[in-house]
């Protein structure tokens, strides 16, 4: 069947078994040769003949016309394996900006909190995710290798004429965590900006934030706001802010069917809004409560709200289900809710005015209220002084809790609590654990310049030598998108002629790229895109064991060669016929005994990377010999006695072994959904670094700068794009 590249989202026991067929000749019909190449025609027939339950991808290299062609490898390797790049979160984790949205959403162009999406892909269709926990409440989740800012080390440094205490952030993989790491607490703009003012009148944010906590809708959409007869204060409040009128009614429940305790009052007293109010509270805020309790939301309307709408509906909540009370030596402001996703999300509109606060889970924990039993509420707590003094300032409440909290702001020793001169009162949560917690598609975005976001609170990290769809130097590896096929494959069936003792140009400039599934370094932030001294550092740092992985490995891959022997050039002696100096060749010196060890550089570099190659799926079949080239064509094949009976036995036998052997799990790593990052701020930075060493000026302890001092190399020039040849001719 036809390759569906969607079916890689799938877990491997759902998706349908694939082999990827390569042709590798650099023949094409359009433009020189104008000649279809053999391997074209083998790829096609081996297309029919595999079992059509498979997905069948095939690619011929060389048919592609006014195309790039296969860059060349940089040798990267060879300067560091850190510096050969290698090809995140579930959708459920929201990234922080005007508008709080999921990762899956978010698209190029999309601004967030610390600056401009220029990229956003599915990383994997299938990964382990883990589940973050902080100390302060604050959880997301994530992949096993994605970088998580901590702070694990204060130093005393000299800053102008002043010593002061320097928090040194760095970023770790969140495998890598260990219980105690400290995680910033990101503040203000750094959890982005709020969005414009609706124009919806302020009171509705603040009845919203009422109704969330004590309140209901009844029959056709009317309001109720609950309240004690015997503390009236909330309710008195709420209706002297009202721009419409306000009945005040009671309800009567049965004490039986509530679960009250017998001696409590049967009713409740509640204001009352008719449907007006609640259309708008409905409507534009999209206020729901039909949802049970512990899985309500704030709605996207807050959360996506201006900076008004947002304190007015927190200053409504809180007054409805907040406390205030005097906590050892500080004042403490709580706010209770069943809901303990309701909180987090309080929790990152708290963050966004700057006021820092920490959610405590309590749901695990039950409660028995008139002979039943309920999940114990969670709590967000304010506690630190400023956090306190900042709460006061652009939230506070509407009751009789501004005068509580006032009079305990008031009282003495609230500043008696030490401080650490090491900076204890920064803001920061630790890590508390990092759990495994199931299997699902993840996601990852690159943002210019900062190449940081911050999800649920949590601050995150989001190489390669060429791009899909570049300018300047266009791949076709990257085009074709030949490193996701190959990882979607099982299995590989390469095909292909022998070209002066050699594979192709093609072939050899394909293996020569995928020196990256050896080994290729996934984790393109770590060394800023490119940066060959922080690749260096890399590769000898404990980090770089756990990165370094085959990437690939656990496919299979078989290959047909074939050749002419020649054509009709060799005369009796073996020697060419055109050859005047004959003494120059000596038949019985050629390389090979047998022709398919041509193709062992590719068959060894598979191996090396533990890609599989049987030796009976490695086979070469010579055709043609004593022949001119012109009547050895793909259409003379058919008339060849064993061609395609040699070839369909090659083909047979690779379909019995990749078959038996069944469908191989992707890597840690996978090619498959990646998009190369954004990386503007690192290429000017690496063209700084080329003008300095061009200057004479390489960076200090660099190869450049250590070649330099040993006179060797020398390649001071600001004009990179000329050759050695065109530069010795202008001198």
């Amino acid at each position: 069947m036809k390759p569906n590249d969607e079916n890689g989202k799938l877990p491997t026991s759902e998706r349908p078994f694939r082999v990827l067929i390569i042709s590798g000749s650099d023949r094409r019909q359009y433009n020189c040769p104008g000649v279809d190449s053999k391997s074209r025609a083998l790829m096609l027939r081996m297309a029919e003949r595999l079992p059509q339950e498979w997905e069948i991808d095939y690619e011929d290299l060389g048919n592609v016309y006014a195309r790039a062609r296969i860059q060349s490898c940089n040798a990267c390797v060879s300067t560091s394996m850190a510096l050969c790049v290698w090809p995140c979160l579930p959708a459920s984790e929201r990234v922080l900006g005007k508008h709080l949205r999921s990762i899956a959403e978010l698209k190029p162009g999309a601004e967030i909190s610390t600056g401009r999406v220029t990229r956003a892909w599915m990383s994997s269709p299938r990964a382990e995710v883990f589940r973050l926990r902080l100390s302060d409440g604050r959880q997301v989740r994530l992949t096993a290798n994605h970088p998580v800012k901590v702070v694990r080390e204060v130093r005393r440094e000299k800053v102008g004429r002043e010593w002061k205490y320097v928090w040194k952030e760095e970023w770790v993989e969140a495998s890598e965590l260990e219980p105690g790491d400290k995680v910033p607490f990101p503040l203000g703009r750094e959890c982005g900006e709020f969005a414009a003012d609706s124009g919806v009148e302020e009171f509705y944010y603040l009845l919203a934030g009422l109704i969330f906590g004590d309140g209901t809708f009844a029959g056709t959409g009317q309001v109720r706001l609950f309240f004690d007869k015997r503390k009236p204060a909330l309710a008195e409040a709420a209706a002297a802010l009202s721009p419409v009128k306000v009945d005040v009614r009671k309800q009567v429940f049965s004490s039986k069917a509530n679960g009250w305790p017998a001696g409590a009052a049967p009713f409740m007293y509640y204001d009352y809004w008719d449907v007006s109010v609640g259309r708008v509270l409905r409507e534009k805020l999209g206020l729901d409560k039909s949802a049970p309790v512990a899985e309500r939301h704030i709605p996207r309307a807050i959360l996506d709200g201006s900076e008004r709408e947002a304190r007015a509906f927190l200053r409504g909540w809180f007054s409805a289900d907040g406390s205030v009370d005097f906590h050892v030596t500080k004042a403490r402001v709580s706010l209770s809710s069943s809901s303990l996703q309701a909180l987090r999300e309080a929790q990152i509109l708290l963050a966004k005015l700057g006021i820092r606060s920490c959610v405590y889970d309590m749901s695990h924990k039950r409660v028995s209220v008139g002979g039943r039993e309920y999940a114990r509420s969670s709590t967000l707590q304010i506690a630190k002084a400023e956090a306190v003094e900042r709460f006061v300032e652009l939230v506070g409440f509407i009751d009789d809790k501004v005068e509580r909290l006032s009079a305990i702001l008031q009282r003495p020793g609230r500043d008696l609590k030490r401080r650490c001169p090491a900076g204890a009162n920064r803001n920061y949560g630790r890590v508390v654990s990092c759990e495994p917690d199931g299997f699902e598609p993840v996601y990852d975005i690159t943002v210019e310049t900062s190449h940081e976001f911050v999800a649920e609170l949590v601050p995150l990290h989001n190489c390669n030598c060429y791009e899909k769809n570049h300018r300047s130097e266009p791949d076709l590896m990257w085009d074709l998108d030949m490193y996701a096929r190959l990882d979607l494959a099982d299995a590989w069936a390469i095909i292909g002629p022998v070209n002066w003792y050699a594979p192709t140009t093609n072939l050899k400039a394909m293996f020569d790229r995928l020196v990256c599934m050896n080994g290729g370094n996934p984790r393109e932030d770590l060394i800023e895109h490119k940066d060959a001294e922080l690749a260096k550092r890399l590769e000898h740092s404990e980090e770089w064991e756990g990165l370094s992985v085959n990437h690939l490995e656990g496919r299979t891959a078989g290959f047909f060669c074939y050749g002419d022997g020649g054509g009709d050039e060799l005369g009796g002696d073996g020697r060419p016929r055109l050859l005047r100096h004959k003494e120059y060749f000596n038949p019985e010196g050629e390389p090979f005994d047998n022709e398919r060890d041509t193709y062992a550089p590719l068959v060894w570099q598979c191996r090396y990377s533990g890609v599989e190659v049987p030796d009976q799926l490695w086979r070469y079949l010579q055709f043609g010999k004593g022949r001119k080239y012109s009547d050895n064509q793909a259409e003379h094949m058919p008339a060849e006695t064993n061609v395609f009976e040699k070839f369909d036995e090659w083909v047979d036998d690779f379909a019995r072994f990749v078959g038996g052997k069944g469908k191989v799990e992707p890597g840690r790593y996978r090619a498959y959904g990646y998009e190369a990052p954004g990386h503007l701020g690192a290429d000017i930075k690496a063209k700084f670094r080329e003008l300095r060493t061009g200057l004479g000026f390489p960076p200090k302890g660099s190869s450049p700068a250590k070649q330099e001092e040993l006179g060797l190399n020398e390649d001071l020039t600001l004009r990179p794009k000329k050759s050695e040849g065109e530069k010795l001719r202008e001198e």
